[in-house]
């Protein structure tokens, strides 16, 4: 996954996850309380073009859902129209080209306090 830019961005992002008390869907869950979990949904062309690179629910149900980028990189205008129909559901989409943009983001929305949507 980590042989191109955006996959290196991947290969961070789930480490910080991981790190950050995340579930990923798949992987044992683990003994302790979790902060929510994730996925990495298949892009294999079959479905809805443009989802997220990442889909999660963090404790107390709140969706988020994150579009990794190559640095320096845009979604595309599929993703866009995906990340428009996330927010009016209620849903967070945030778009990380650095993971450090992540770590600030849970720094400043711990997964286990409420969250305001739509935080972008």
């Amino acid at each position: 996954m980590s042989s191109t830019p955006e996959g290196k961005v991947k290969k961070d992002i789930k480490k910080l996850l991981d790190e950050a008390g995340f579930w990923r869907a798949g992987a044992k869950q683990p003994d302790i309380p979790v902060a929510g979990s994730y996925y990495m949904p298949v892009q294999n062309g079959m479905g809805v073009i443009g989802i997220p690179d990442f889909v999660g629910v963090a404790w107390g149900g709140r969706r988020f859902d994150i579009e990794a980028k190559a640095p320096g990189e845009a979604p595309t205008p599929n993703q866009l129209k995906r990340h428009e129909e996330i927010v009016a559901a209620g849903g967070i989409v945030l778009v990380v080209d650095d993971v450090s943009k992540l770590a600030e983001f849970f720094n400043d929305h711990p997964p286990n306090e409420p969250w305001e949507p739509p935080c972008r």
